[in-house]
């Protein structure tokens, strides 16, 4: 779906099912924000320590189960160390498609929010090509500007009408 901040994210609130050769047919939901954080709260918590990653499809893992992804196994993993006497959340915030100025920009207006003690950017090589060809972000001056999306006001409206209309979403698997 549009969103301001990072111009497109994952849907939030879906509850979906999806299927994969290697695990069968899975659950794929998203919390209220668009990201695979199940069950997790937004609000600073101090008695906890606090994991984000940032990414995109990889992170993200639209095509796993939440229990094979590995922002989930990470965060089991550390649960059972006995360095940190905390208890431990890793977050997931990441969605198809984006370059590295999206990810900045997901920290910014989603990830700072959870106040979070480590930030790890998941990147790939194809993020950093994207970010040039799209020149959403410039350096400007000495500063990050960041150019207005180069979406039309149709565009939007049938980007929207495809994620929540199941007649539109009909019409583009059947027709187009």
């Amino acid at each position: 779906v549009y969103d301001n901040a990072t111009l497109w994210k994952t849907r939030p609130n879906m509850a979906s099912q999806s299927k994969s050769e290697e695990f069968g047919a899975f659950a794929l939901e998203t919390d209220n924000y668009g990201f695979r954080n199940m069950h997790k709260v937004y609000t600073p918590d101090k008695s906890k320590l606090r994991i984000l990653v940032i990414g995109d499809s990889y992170t993200a893992a639209l095509y796993l189960p939440y229990e094979r992804m590995f922002t989930y196994l990470l965060e089991k993993g550390l649960e059972n160390t006995t360095a940190v006497n905390k208890s431990i959340e890793v977050y997931n915030m990441a969605s198809p498609g984006w370059g590295v100025e999206q990810q900045y920009q997901c920290l910014i207006k989603y990830g700072l929010q959870i106040k979070p003690d480590y930030v790890f950017i998941m990147t790939c090589p194809n993020d950093i090509r994207e970010a040039y060809c799209k020149k959403y972000a410039q350096l400007k001056d000495g500063h990050l500007d960041f150019n207005q999306p180069p979406f039309s006001k149709s565009q939007l409206l049938r980007w929207k009408l495809s994620n929540y209309s199941n007649f539109y979403q009909y019409l583009q698997h059947s027709w187009f």
